[in-house]
């Protein structure tokens, strides 16, 4: 039986998106000029808000758990992917098991979606919340390196035409979505979908051009919740061609 006063978990409605996104931002953008709605448009889309869990107390948002689910493919085997986004709980209201009850009611969702595998990136300390759910903490098989100014010289210059991608414009991101998708391995995304990722707030995009046509893209950022390169693809050798410039964006202030 659930506790008067208590709205939940269920799925976002657009009339509780307000409330979520402030409860986000409250606890994981405090003193940012970033926020959720920015960040990730695609998870708070109205397609996506049945996959964001909430819970409710008097009326206001104090937990929430959202996920997106995409199809990967890898080489020749494609399965389907939740990825959960970064969860919040108002602080009065923490160790009361809100969090708890829209995780599970997350993963409740994925595995009646049919989707394969779940995953998600958090610190240290909030580990054992999301073991309760049955996750385990593995270790990166990624490598890091900081680029600056002066690596710039170390790239080869092939000769390609680089150039910044303007999203007002749009022009070339049926190029991108080409090449994207003729990588072998990846997220297979909605058309619709890159417009929106190539204008997320603090990145930006290069593109290698060969007579007028991109040979590659890089995207890169300087957003606090996804530093560094997030995604390139395309021609090898065009791709050091846009790495250089990317890396005097990197070095600017």
């Amino acid at each position: 039986m659930k506790q008067p006063g208590i709205d939940g978990p269920r799925a976002c409605t657009q009339a509780d998106l307000p409330g979520v996104i402030s409860v986000a931002d409250a606890a994981l953008r405090e003193g940012s000029n970033q926020t959720f709605l920015t960040d990730y448009p695609l998870v708070y889309r109205p397609a996506n808000l049945a996959n964001v869990s909430i819970l409710k107390v008097d009326g206001q948002v104090v937990s929430v758990v959202p996920f997106i689910p995409w199809q990967v493919v890898v080489n020749d085997c494609r399965f389907s992917l939740g990825i959960i986004f970064p969860t919040a709980t108002a602080p009065q209201h923490r160790k009361k098991g809100y969090g708890l009850q829209c995780l599970n009611r997350s993963v409740g969702k994925m595995m009646a979606d049919g989707v394969n595998l779940s995953i998600l990136w958090t610190l240290i300390p909030t580990f054992r919340f999301y073991e309760h759910a049955d996750y385990q903490g593995v270790h990166t098989e990624n490598c890091g390196y900081d680029c600056s100014l002066e690596d710039s010289s170390l790239f080869t210059d092939h000769g390609e035409k680089v150039i910044e991608y303007n999203p007002q414009s749009q022009q070339y991101i049926d190029d991108v979505q080409v090449i994207h998708e003729q990588e072998p391995y990846g997220a297979l995304r909605p058309n619709e979908s890159y417009a929106v990722l190539l204008s997320l707030p603090k990145m930006k995009t290069l593109l290698a051009l060969r007579d007028g046509k991109p040979t590659a893209y890089l995207v890169f950022s300087r957003a606090p919740n996804k530093p560094g390169v997030v995604e390139s693809g395309g021609n090898p050798e065009a791709l050091q061609d846009v790495a250089a410039p990317c890396a005097e964006f990197a070095d600017s202030r």
